[in-house]
């Protein structure tokens, strides 16, 4: 394994300023640990964060490109891994950080959804200009958090290197007194881990009674929405129903009244066609009687009694009795 870092190492030894260049076998660094420097620094803003993140991030893209992967082989980052269940908690670690979208775009389980090195420096969290934190107003000094989140997790790494030690101390040692006293030691490290296990399981007990509250209340407020909307559909049918029995009514009504003004109007006709046809009879028999007297003095005759024959059955259009004489 050693060698294939030498030999990885040599490849991309002083081809980008943020990769440690091989000299004679032997990593140099001469300016401590990260975390050491932040904290020297007395300060530490989200814009230094995404500063530190930048340069990470173009030199994790430049090994890509050369065809090499980056790996964090740690215990720590092997069970996160296995678990598969990254979250931003606890909620006062992230306090004052305003991008977790690039954040939660990185920590994706599906690789073809996952943002790759490159497309991570297209984030606009790093591609924005990055000034001088110091004096920017509402800014958040995040050193008390990473401080109080990496001694955590060193802790929880010594308890863990605490038992591997005790164990091998264990396997070797004669001395019965000693191992009495590490046993005691490693029972001390696993109840320290039990106990930060412990208070995070207490802490998503909470998470979780706080959201099965949010999905009861939720689940009520639907329960009665859906109840108002039942009722205000069962009045809404109702009156359809009701409407409908009116227009039937209504219909039934003026069906009625039009059955009976037929058949005025059709007994109305019959009595016409009788009275129409009396007239053409007694003209008929006038016209064969009186054939000696004058044919103007007869019409006239006619005229004056279908005259009369019209104000008597009140009826406007009568066949002219005039064109019947003329027709017969």
């Amino acid at each position: 394994m050693v060698r294939n870092e030498i030999q990885v190492l040599k490849k991309i030894s002083e081809g980008h300023k943020n990769i440690l260049t091989l000299r004679e076998y032997f990593e140099t660094l001469n300016n401590r640990e990260l975390f050491d420097r932040i904290c020297a620094k007395g300060s530490y803003y989200e814009r230094d964060a995404a500063n530190l993140i930048k340069s990470i991030t173009e030199a994790v893209s430049y090994l890509h490109s050369n065809g090499i992967v980056h790996r964090e082989d740690s215990y720590e980052e092997m069970q996160a891994i296995l678990r598969a269940d990254y979250k931003f908690e606890p909620p006062e670690y992230w306090e004052g950080i305003t991008e977790c979208d690039f954040i939660r775009s990185l920590l994706v389980i599906n690789p073809d959804q996952r943002l790759t090195a490159e497309q991570a420096l297209e984030h606009p969290w790093l591609r924005e200009p990055l000034p001088s934190p110091i004096g920017v107003p509402g800014d958040f000094d995040l050193l008390h958090s990473v401080r109080t989140n990496f001694n955590a997790r060193k802790t929880f790494k010594k308890a863990i290197d605490t038992v591997k030690a005790i164990n091998h101390l264990r396997t070797h040692s004669r001395n019965h007194s000693l191992a009495n006293l590490l046993e005691t030691s490693k029972k001390e490290a696993d109840e320290d881990v039990a106990n930060r296990q412990n208070a995070q399981l207490i802490y998503e007990n909470r998470q979780l009674n706080e959201e099965n509250s949010e999905l009861l209340s939720i689940i009520k407020e639907y329960e009665t929405t859906l109840q108002i909307v039942m009722k205000k559909f069962r009045i809404q049918s109702c009156e359809i129903q009701r409407s409908k029995l009116d227009m039937q009514r209504d219909y039934e009504a003026l069906l009625d009244e039009e059955r009976a003004t037929t058949s005025q109007v059709l007994s109305e006709n019959v009595t016409l066609q009788s009275y129409i046809s009396n007239i053409s009879s007694l003209v008929r028999e006038a016209y064969d009687a009186q054939t000696d007297l004058d044919t103007d003095i007869l019409i006239e005759s006619l005229k004056v009694e279908n005259q009369g024959l019209k104000q008597m059955l009140n009826i406007a259009n009568i066949v002219d009795s005039e064109a019947d004489l003329q027709n017969s």
